[in-house]
């Protein structure tokens, strides 16, 4: 168990993410020494470290304890709260903000050629008389 923890974690950090331990273990509000642990199988993670991990990477305690990752399922980056993702051939991470955001930006660009295409019907009426 520990063992299929440890090779996971290595896997996430330095295979799909391509990060040091140092920022692995910011980003896990932990320790570069803690992720030295982890990942030689010393030292079982706390269930609030595996609860982080698995909102970063979206992959379940089981999977992360007993599975083999298959890291092109995992983001290519450590995932925000609220972030969904969906694979690399899709790459697809948005929250409910940012599609909102994407959504409303939309309206207004269709109103604003709505509004363009107005004025250029009421130019080509000037023109033509």
């Amino acid at each position: 168990m520990i063992k299929r923890l440890a090779d996971n974690l290595k896997a996430v950090r330095k295979t799909r993410w391509r990060m040091s331990q140092d920022r692995f273990a910011q980003l896990l509000d932990s320790t570069r020494s803690k992720i030295n642990s982890y990942e030689n199988g010393g030292v079982e993670p706390s269930i609030a470290f595996i609860l982080k991990l698995q909102q970063l990477t979206n992959v379940s305690a089981q999977q992360l304890f007993y599975g083999h990752l298959v890291l092109e399922q995992i983001p290519p980056f450590p995932l925000e709260q609220g972030q969904t993702y969906v694979d690399d051939t899709n790459a697809i991470v948005v929250n409910e903000s940012e599609l909102a955001e994407v959504l409303a930006a939309q309206k207004n660009t269709q109103e604003n050629l709505a509004r363009i295409e107005n004025k250029l019907g009421e130019i080509k009426t000037l023109l033509r008389t």
